[in-house]
This record gives C-alpha cells, structure tokens and sequence, in this order.
C-alpha cells in the first residue's frame, strides 16, 4: 500500500533503519484508491438525514427516527452502522411502493434472518409516509447516488517517475571530509582589539604544517586517569604503561585489539576504538620530548619566604584534654595499620595477578595465521536468552519457535509449506492441513482398567483401558495429590482425568470400607451452564455405582442448605462459586470441607472471565495457607500458550504436575480454514454488503459439508444472532433449492425430538428444526436446550 509522506521515515532513510521503499504507485494502490472513490458514491444514513434536515420539516426527521427504530427490530442489537445502512436499504426499497411484495420480504430475509410480515408491512408503511411528505427533489437524491465527477480522478504524482534511493553513508572516516586547517600563524593568535592589550614580540617557532591533535599522550593520561583512578586493581600509571608497550610496538591494530581487550575489559570498547584509530597521532605525541618548564613555572615551585603571622588562634588545652587527644591518635594510628595489613594481603593477589598478566603480554609475538582465534570479530555474538527449562510432560513441537524473538514480535511468522491459498472475488482463503501425527513413544503403554483397585473399576465401567494422554497422567492423577494442570486438545479426554482425581480423593475418606460422604466436598467449575448441565449428567452416571450425590449450582439450579450436604460433587460456574465463596457464615462450612477444585477451560484466565478465576484460585489458596488444610486444584485447559504461568499461578510443579500436549495428540486430525472478507471502507451499506458475503459463504461452507454426510455447527458472537444466522441459512437454502440436503430423515429419534420441540413455546425453533437447522443458546429455556 502507497504510504504517506512522515517526517519520521524521512529522517530514518539516513539512518538505514528504514526498509526501502517504492514510491511509484502498485497496482494495489490503484485497486484501493479505486474502491474508496467507488464507496463514496453510495448514499449513507448522516447524508440523507443533513440533507432532509436542511431541506424538509422537521416531521420528516421524526419519521426518520421511527424507521430507524423498527430496523433495529429486523437487525437485532448491533452496531450503528449496521443500523443505518438498514435504513438506507429499506428507505430505498419502499420508497416508490406501497405494499410489501413477496420479492421484498425474500430480500429482507435473506439478508436480516427471520422478518416478519408485520414488521415488513411496519417498515413499509412509514416510508410511505416519508414519500408522501417529501419533494420530488428528495426522493431523486435518495434514489441517485453521488454525482460521479471525481471518477477520473487520478492519484497524485502518479504520472511522477521516481524511486527510492537507498542512502550510503561514506565509509571513510569523518574527519578526512574536513576542510585542511590554515597553517599556524602568531599574529593570527595575539591579535586583539583592546587598546590595553599589546602584542608581544614572540621569536617564530618552527612548527609542522599541520595542527596538533587533541589525541595525543595527555589524552590518553586523562583518560586513563579518569577510568582507573579509582580503582581497586593496577594502578592508572602501570596501565598507562601498558598502553604505551602496546601502540609502540609493531604488531598491527588487529593483533592488538585481542591484548586491549584482555587489558582493559569489554565495557572499554569506545576507549579501545578511540586508540586504535588515533594511533598514529598517539605515538608521534609520545615521541616529542616534554617541554622545557620556564623560569616562572620553576620561581612558582620554589619555597617561599614565609612571613610571621599576625593575630593567629591559640588553643589551650588542659592535662586530661590532652591525655585524651592521644588516646585517640593511638585508635587512630591501630586502625591505620589494621588497614594496611590487609590492603597488602590484597594486594599480594593483585601482583600475583599483575605478574601472570606482564608474563602473558611479554610472550614472543606469533605470527598472523588464518586460525579461528585470529578471525574472532571484536563483537561476539551473546545470546542473551536463557536456556529454556525441558520439563518432563511437556510435548509441545514449537517451543523453541515459541523462545525466538520473531515469534514474540509477529515478524518472522509465516504460513506452512503446505498451506493452500484460494483467492477470488470476494475472499481470500488460507487452507492449513492437518498435522502430523505425534510420537508413538509417547503413552505406549496403555493402563488397564482390570489394573485398578475396585472404586477405580467401578467408576470406570464398561471401559477397557485408558487411552495414550490419560496413561501418561496416570500415575500422578491417581497416586499422588499434586496440583494438575493438563493442557490437551478437545476430544482427548481431559473428563475422564478429572475423575481419576475424584476416584483418589474418595480413596483419601474411606475408613472401614465405607465411604465418609460427609467429610469432603468436591468442585467442579464449568465455563457455561450448558457444561455444566453435561458434567452433571455424566459424573452423575459414572458414580452413581460409588453412591456419590453429583449436582448442579448455578443461576438456573439452585440448591437448598440440606441438598449441599447431601451433594459430595458439586458441578457449578466460576460466577456462582465466587458469589459462594464471598458469603460469610452461610457458606463457611461449604468452603471449609472442599478438598477438591476442578477448574475446566482454565485459559479463561485470559478474557473478560479472568479476573473471577483468579480471585477463585487466590481464595483458595489463601484458604489453604490459613487453615493448613490441603485442597488440591486441578486445571484443565484445550489451548493454553502460557502454561508455564498459569503452572506457577495454580501453584503446580512444573516437573511434575504440568502435562502438555500439543495438536498432534488430537484423537481427529484438525484441518483450518481461514477466510477473509475483501469488503472494506464503511458508508453506502457497506457493513450489510460484508454480513451478506459472509452468510453466503458460510452457506457455501456448511452446504457442502451436509452434502458429504457431515453435520456442521456455526458459531457466532451474540445470542440473538443464533436464531438470526439460522434462518438466514435456512433462507438461502429455500432461495436456492437445497432444503432437501437439510432435511433429517425419518427415523425414531427424529420423530421424537420433533414431537418434544412442538411442545416448546419457542416456535422459531420448531421451525427451524423441521427444516434440518437448530440454534442454541445460553438464554435459552433449559427443556429447549
């Protein structure tokens, strides 16, 4: 895409920070710029209002208003945008007529889901009211769309031939590019404009034609006095030395750097390069003898005669004063030499280390060889990563993808070798095939239900053996009480590991083989009520035969203070268990027996849920270290990125109790498709044109899986756009002569089911479902769901 001009790129061009880039427009640009000058000339919702607002009184706007609230009854609770483009769209359908044909309401079905015919006769009927009242003028700009003058608009400097060229900074040193200083001249110096100030007879000095540089010897005395001055090691002076040895010596800048290095450390590195350039310019200072002091400079050293002083102080001090100024220089004088003794016992590992270093440098110089030392750069690279923790139950087949810096910033992803790619018209679509399978080693040795004690098989019935991700939790599930945490992917069987840990904590509570019901509570948090609804169900069967009590607490069931101590497993939502959980005495014994919390879907953690989960498992953990009394947290999630975070936060040891499993270990393959809508912009209908697309290719999708003998399941973001999807499908289905690939056949269980929904009050369901299509929601009666 052509990108804007920013002072910001301008200013990284000359830093090589930038990618280049072509200014000259693509043919994207040219496509985009096309489709945006094609979006305005649609009329939107704001045009229309100012336009009658200007031109019409003000009951049109109030009709207007009317319109607009019964679209939202055809919409349901969506955006404005969504809103208004359904008002652009019936205002121009009804506007020039009078009744609701059946080509309208086939329209506004296929388009909104479920219409009715009074409110399509509701719509219709105010747009006529809009029409009778408005001028011709009105109605015609309604109708036309925008006046199409900017259609051979062209982008600006599109007929400009120009590219970006790259900006190469000189190689050379910036100080070769400065212009060659004038040759020195005294009379240039001890020039001056004040009267007071005369010029002295200087004798000519014969001077090199060419300025003495500030690198030279007191540079480098400064700063290495500045850099070792306090320092606890070598001395500034024998470092100085060092130096000295090492730039007067004829071994070239590349065989020194490696020595310089050594001597002054890595964190010298701007110091080694000023050296190292300014070598030259170091030496031939060294080489000019010091200069000769003047007869001033050695007047101003000599002992001065010293006049008497006049009105100096006097301190008298007494006996017992004085007695106690010697006591303290005696202190004084002890700590001196405490402190001497041991600045020479460290400093007799300083020369020890000083001497190794000499007899290091001193060695004979070997000549330049092409051997791997020599050819080191002056910058290693350092790997700053930490060596990432191999924990023992971890499959995951990208984690050192996962640990690169690409991953984490998004630039360096990019779609499988295998990937397809199918592009048309309206969308853009990304097929990932499956992957592959994961290692047999991996949960080989299948554990046998005959293998449990009895509680086990009879929790267990009519099941032969564990499959390969519950053989390898196993052992820590059903023999030890460590926290858990089991990522695995759907359909791998994560319920029947939560009942390994409730057949092992009814172990924990058996005295004289009797089971002691009253002395534990186990929790079993679902994301949705519906779950819940189906873990009840199952836990309820499975240990029916242990005479465990398994029910439901959430907002639809509640339970009376008498059936909770009834119930040893109680299966309720993360909102419900948090409202418990904060009540004071009410729910205090409740809380105190829990002995077990399975959290399912515990990458809740993440979304808007969060923050009950945490507060959830932090009061439980703060339970847990008032009362000393042990309940063990298990967490089941299907996608979890950051398992080893949330390990940590359920306070469960990695090496241990986390168990990973990755998409390889999917019972059913996974196959994704990815596909994007090429609907931009906004305005003109555009919102109703991209929900359009997307209905219809959602049909495409699920007709031709229903046409294979496959039952597909459509998921959308809101609960009244369930019904809403369903029958705009089913829409589009009649539209098209494809009902029959829908409609179920006629067998017991059909028949039943059909005969259960004709009793339901929801009659939008009972038409849906005789057409092959249901829908299914949280808000939903619990007989309908």
């Amino acid at each position: 895409m052509l990108e804007l001009p920013r002072i910001t790129r301008a200013l990284r061009a000359h830093t090589q920070l930038d990618k280049p880039r072509c200014l000259k427009p693509g043919k994207d640009n040219k496509i985009i710029f096309k489709t945006s000058i094609a979006q305005k000339r649609h009329r939107t919702y704001s045009d229309i209002y100012e336009y009658i607002k200007k031109n019409e009184p003000n009951q049109i706007i109030n009709l207007l208003e009317k319109l607009k609230e019964a679209c939202k009854m055809l919409t349901g609770d969506v955006t404005d945008d969504i809103i208004n483009d359904a008002v652009v769209l019936t205002l121009k359908m009804f506007l020039d007529q009078d009744i609701v044909m059946l080509k309208h309401l086939s329209s506004l079905r296929q388009m909104f889901g479920s219409v009715s015919s009074a409110n399509a006769n509701k719509i219709c009927e105010i747009v006529t009211n809009i029409s009778n009242e408005v001028s011709d003028d009105t109605k015609q700009y309604i109708q036309t769309e925008v006046n199409d003058e900017n259609q051979n608009v062209k982008l600006w400097g599109e007929s400009i031939q120009c590219h970006y060229i790259p900006y190469k900074p000189a190689k050379k040193p910036l100080a070769k590019l400065t212009k060659k200083p004038a040759m020195d001249s005294n009379f240039v110096t001890d020039f001056s404009m004040k009267y007071t100030n005369k010029v002295q007879n200087v004798q000519p000095q014969v001077t090199a034609n060419k300025t003495e540089s500030k690198f030279g010897k007191v540079w480098l005395e400064n700063k290495v006095r500045e850099l070792y001055e306090n320092s606890n090691g070598i001395s500034s002076a024998d470092i100085l030395q060092s130096i000295i040895t090492f730039l007067n010596s004829s071994r070239t800048n590349d065989e020194l750097q490696n020595d310089l290095f050594e001597l002054l450390g890595f964190d010298k590195f701007e110091f080694i390069e000023g050296i190292l350039q300014h070598r030259q310019e170091i030496t031939e200072s060294l080489k000019v003898p010091p200069p000769q002091p003047t007869i001033a400079e050695i007047a101003s050293l000599l002992p001065e005669n010293k006049m008497p002083q006049y009105l100096c102080q006097v301190s008298v001090q007494s006996e017992q004063e004085k007695m106690l100024a010697k006591l303290v220089r005696k202190e004084e004088k002890k700590a001196k030499s405490k402190r001497c003794d041991d600045e020479e016992e460290h400093e007799i590992n300083i020369a020890q280390l000083r001497a190794k270093r000499i007899a290091e440098l001193t060695k004979p110089v070997v000549p330049f060889s092409t051997s791997k030392s020599n050819l080191d750069p002056i910058l290693q690279k350092i790997s700053y990563s930490q060596t990432k923790v191999q924990y023992p139950n971890v499959y995951d087949s990208s984690i050192n993808a996962k640990n690169s810096a690409g991953f984490v910033s998004g630039l360096k992803l990019i779609l499988p070798e295998n990937a397809i790619r199918k592009d048309n018209k309206e969308y853009e679509e990304v097929v990932i095939p499956k992957n592959e399978q994961a290692p047999l080693s991996v949960g080989n040795k299948r554990v046998p239900i005959s293998d449990l004690d009895e509680i086990g098989q009879m929790a267990f019935e009519n099941i032969k053996e564990l499959n390969r991700i519950q053989s390898v939790v196993f052992q820590t599930a059903y023999n030890t009480n460590e926290n858990l945490l089991i990522c695995a992917p759907t359909g791998a069987g994560k319920t029947n590991i939560a009942l390994l840990t409730v057949v092992h904590q009814l172990k924990q509570h058996i005295e004289n083989d009797v089971i002691m019901k009253n002395k534990f509570k186990i929790i079993y948090i679902a994301p949705m009520k519906a779950l819940a609804s189906e873990m009840t169900a199952s836990f309820g069967k499975r240990l029916q035969s242990l005479g465990i009590t398994v029910r439901e607490l959430t907002g639809d069931m509640k339970l009376t203070k008498a059936e909770v101590q009834q119930t040893q497993m109680i299966v309720t939502t993360p909102e419900k268990w948090d409202v418990v959980t904060r009540k004071g005495a009410t729910d205090t014994e409740l809380a105190s027996i829990v002995k077990l919390l399975i959290i399912d879907e515990v990458h809740l953690l993440h979304g808007d849920r969060g923050p009950i989960v945490e507060a959830i498992v932090a009061r439980t953990l703060r339970q847990v270290e008032s009362t000393q009394n042990m309940i063990r947290i298990v967490g089941l999630s299907a996608t979890l990125p950051n398992y080893v975070d949330v390990a940590r936060f359920l306070r469960v040891n990695p090496n241990i109790g986390l168990f990973y499993f990755d998409s390889r270990f999917r019972p059913v393959p996974l196959e994704q498709q990815f596909i994007g809508v090429k609907e931009i912009g906004s305005g003109g209908g555009t919102h109703l044109r991209q929900i359009q697309t997307m209905n219809e290719i959602c049909y495409d999708k699920a007709s031709e899986m229903v046409q294979k003998g496959h039952q597909v399941m459509v998921f959308v973001h809101a609960r009244n756009a369930t019904h809403q999807t369903a029958m705009i499908l089913k829409e589009i289905a009649q539209k098209k002569g494809h009902l029959k690939y829908f409609e179920p056949e006629d067998s017991g269980g059909f028949l039943k089911a059909k005969k259960s929904i004709g009793s339901s009050p929801n009659k939008q369901l009972a038409e849906l479902f005789s057409a092959g299509f249901a829908c299914h929601h949280a808000g939903m009666l619990r007989s309908d769901r």
